[in-house]
């Protein structure tokens, strides 16, 4: 099965384009190199699959998902696509993994043969040892992806023998929903403030864990603003205390939140 000279690629749109760009040079010019190493967080391991499917796409517009190449890669059956990573039952990659790609390899592959080793910092010292001669000699036709989520958690003697990129994309922190209410809340004017604190409160234990969501906030940000806004935090600490000290008397928690509400300091960088 051979491979067709590259026309168009499509890439994932979270991919750097530093990495797209230099990928597809070395695809058009068929100068790929032998062994790349892929820095990524631990949930976009997808992104080197989608590399080897276009490394495996027999097609001249990669990947074409309609071509056999790419049906079979999607089934998880292509017969010069390797994948290992670490067992859930294992601690780590044991070296008859590599025995058993060692095996394959000496195998004859249709055109192009890719081994994807997801996690490459799970290898043993024992199985690091066994890939390590593979990536020396790994054939004119074989094409190592290695992966980890930090370069330094790679031995340096398969690290040298790599092109390494750096694709971690920025995580976007999840917000709890009470993150998310006290966010809101801050920034909000003050009728919207009164709207948001009526449901809350309708109970005592609710409001104090408000109230102390709040404190734990300005306490965060206490340590990262300038002298000047440190006087408004302060201020706002105090308040939030005071709070907390009246919810323990016989008073309208909805009138305490409402006054709060009035005295906090807006804050349009939440």
């Amino acid at each position: 099965m051979k491979i067709k000279t590259t026309k168009k690629i499509s890439w994932p749109a979270n991919l750097k384009k530093s990495f797209r760009d230099i990928i597809g040079r070395q695809i058009k010019n068929n100068k790929l190199s032998h062994a790349y190493l892929l820095i990524l967080n631990n949930e976009d391991v997808n992104l080197a699959k989608y590399f080897a499917k276009i490394l495996l796409c027999c097609s001249e517009n990669k990947p074409c998902r309609s071509a056999q190449c790419c049906r079979v890669f999607d089934t998880g059956i292509h017969p010069d696509f390797i994948y290992i990573r670490r067992l859930e039952s294992e601690k780590d990659i044991k070296i008859e993994a590599i025995r058993e790609l060692r095996r394959k390899l000496a195998l004859k592959a249709q055109s192009r043969r890719v081994i994807l080793i997801e996690n490459a910092h799970d290898l043993n010292e024992e199985s690091a040892n066994a890939l390590l001669k593979s990536i020396e000699e790994p054939g004119k036709e074989n094409i190592f992806i290695l992966t980890s989520n930090d370069r330094k958690k790679i031995i340096s003697t398969i690290s040298s023998r790599c092109q390494i990129y750096f694709l971690k994309n920025r995580i976007k922190k999840r917000l709890s929903d009470r993150e998310k209410l006290i966010i809101d809340y801050l920034n909000s004017d003050l009728i919207k403030r009164f709207a948001l604190v009526e449901n809350i409160a309708k109970d005592k234990e609710e409001t104090s864990n408000f109230l102390l969501q709040l404190e734990h906030y300005y306490r965060k940000k206490l340590f990262k603003e300038n002298s000047l806004k440190k006087s408004q935090i302060i201020d706002n600490l105090k308040l939030l205390a005071r709070g907390r000290d009246l919810l323990k008397r016989n008073i309208s928690v909805r009138l305490l939140l409402e006054n709060v509400s009035i005295h906090l300091s807006q804050d349009k960088n939440s």
